[in-house]
């Protein structure tokens, strides 16, 4: 049986929940590799379909191409990345923020064409993330909108019962209610039929790639610290509200789990990193949220562009390492939103520099000692 609900298989078939799989959700904030919420559903593998011969069903493999070469402009890579959806939804909202995404989605956009888009922020008038999204906006001749955050403690106790319960349903129970409920609510704001989303932005500057020995082979000590430390502690539930016998042995299972999916990515460390964050993370965290909000609306999300992809695996781990690729990328593509400051105070013009990207390095060196004092305790 196919379908686009696990848990209405589930139910269909009268299975019980996988206390495993919940587990993982509750460890790191979505389903653990292929896992769902109802025993013995597993999700479709990555880069694979369905096939239907002669009355069987079979899960085959389906070209995807080779993300580890591509092309190694990533400036045109952007470009070509977003007009296609731009050509399809020319007065999409674009969502504008203070950091990197955000700007090189909109630094992609041919500025006579950005006159027909509005930018829009989540937040409050006098935030530094706000403000920063309003300089954008106007150096790009585009109208903005704030969008404040509606209070969930405006709610009374049955409406955000209720809430909760449709979002922890209607995202298969794979996402963080709290954070689901928020963007819910904050989508009852924002009619727009379309609207970029710099999600996957990261693999452009390797934000996971801090504290971490990029060139290594690998190896299950280093997994092992990865999962624990980072990887664990995304969307953490309180172990308190489990019993903690079955809930040690279920953790210590998941924890296993996911340090063999990294070590089965191979080295160099880097190029795992990559592939766990794009293959795991991403298509189980974004890819619930996502799939969600197609029913609403059209996320326009060129970050998941396969040559986009592939141009970032392209491109050296110490380019990406402390924003430098992100940073030429930006300037490259618009010299004027690659000199306005980010919500960090820095510019990506200098952020494209060496001299500042060693600085950054040497404070990720000093970072990577203090964890593996910390490991070594």
């Amino acid at each position: 049986c196919v379908a686009t609900s696990a848990a209405l298989i589930g139910a269909l078939f009268g299975l019980t929940p996988d206390a495993s799989a919940l587990v993982g959700v509750a460890l790191i904030g979505s389903f653990v590799g292929q896992d769902s919420i109802a025993r013995d559903v597993r999700k479709l593998r990555p880069s694979h379909g369905f096939e239907l011969q002669a009355g069987v069903l079979s899960e085959v493999a389906t070209p995807a191409g080779d993300l580890l070469y591509g092309p190694a402009d990533g400036a045109a890579a952007m470009a070509n990345a977003v007009r296609p959806l731009l050509n399809a939804f020319p007065s999409a909202d674009v969502e504008v923020s203070g950091g990197f995404d955000s700007r090189a989605i909109v630094a992609a956009i041919p500025r006579d064409l950005r006159r027909n888009l509005c930018g829009f922020t989540l937040g409050r008038d006098g935030e530094p993330d706000v403000e920063i999204a309003r300089r954008i906006c106007a150096a790009s001749g585009m109208k903005h909108r704030v969008i404040a955050p509606v209070a969930l403690a405006e709610l009374d106790a049955e409406q955000f019962e209720n809430l909760l319960a449709d979002c922890a349903m209607s995202f298969e129970f794979g996402s963080n209610p709290l954070s689901s409920a928020i963007i819910k609510l904050v989508g009852t704001q924002n009619a727009s039929e379309a609207r970029f989303s710099g999600q996957n932005g990261e693999i452009l500057r390797g934000f996971y790639y801090a504290a971490q020995p990029l060139g290594a082979s690998g190896g299950r000590r280093l997994a092992e610290a990865l999962v624990e430390m980072r990887v664990f502690g995304n969307d953490l539930a309180d172990p308190k509200i489990f019993h903690p016998d079955p809930y040690r042995d279920y953790r210590a299972t998941v924890r296993r789990r996911l340090v063999d999916q990294l070590l089965d990515y191979g080295s160099p460390w880097s190029t795992a990193l990559d592939r766990f964050y794009l293959d795991q993370r991403m298509q189980r965290w974004c890819g619930a949220d996502t799939t969600n909000a197609i029913q609403e609306r059209r996320p326009l999300m060129p970050f998941f562009d396969a040559d986009l992809i592939a141009s970032a695996f392209a491109t050296p781990a110490q380019l990406k390492r402390a924003n430098r690729h992100m940073s030429r990328l930006i300037t490259e593509l618009d010299p004027e939103l690659g000199g306005l400051p980010l919500d960090s105070g820095l510019r990506p013009a200098d952020l494209r520099q060496p001299g500042v990207a060693t600085r950054l390095a040497g404070l990720s060196k000093f970072a990577r000692k203090v964890v593996a004092k910390a490991t070594q305790k």
